[in-house]
């Protein structure tokens, strides 16, 4: 009986204690909104280094970037730029790394991510295609990275 009496007047409690009411719909039109995503994000390879560079996007206060070893697996926050670029001095030579980048506009909201560029830094390098791993494109831009005094390099194709 104890419970029961208990019970209604928690219930009596809590309805009438939740008469408040919105006076007004908030007006949707003065909130902030995210900015565009970063595009043309590519890679430049360099001995253990890799040098990101993006094109602006409007409204941006800053980019964020992001990093991952493998395409499948979550971006880590690795730094934020001011600046269109970003030099990871933080790579093995050999490794590949997927980055991304995000815009962060003047009201501190961040916009949503690029698409994800890579690049494999090192001594010697070639990249494809703007930073791909593969391609099926006939043709295609290659960029190279060989050490002054390097007379001769092989390029070939496989089915």
């Amino acid at each position: 009986m104890r419970k029961a009496f208990l019970f209604i007047v928690v219930l009596l409690i809590a309805i009438s204690g939740c008469t408040n009411e919105i006076d007004k719909v908030t007006d949707n039109e003065n909130l902030p909104v995210a900015p565009s995503p970063a595009t043309g994000l590519s890679v430049q390879i360099g001995d253990n280094l890799l040098t990101l560079n993006w094109q602006p996007v409007t409204d941006a206060a800053m980019y964020m970037i992001y990093r991952s070893d493998s395409n499948d697996v979550d971006f880590e926050l690795l730094d934020s730029s001011v600046t269109l670029s970003y030099s990871d001095v933080s790579v093995q030579n050999g490794v590949r790394y997927y980055y991304q980048v995000s815009s962060v506009g003047v009201d501190g909201i961040e916009g949503d991510r690029s698409r994800t560029a890579s690049g494999v830094p090192g001594l010697f390098s070639i990249q494809i295609a703007g930073g791909n791993e593969f391609t099926n494109k006939r043709e295609v831009s290659i960029i190279s990275v060989f050490p002054n005094g390097t007379s001769h390099i092989m390029l070939s194709n496989t089915a």
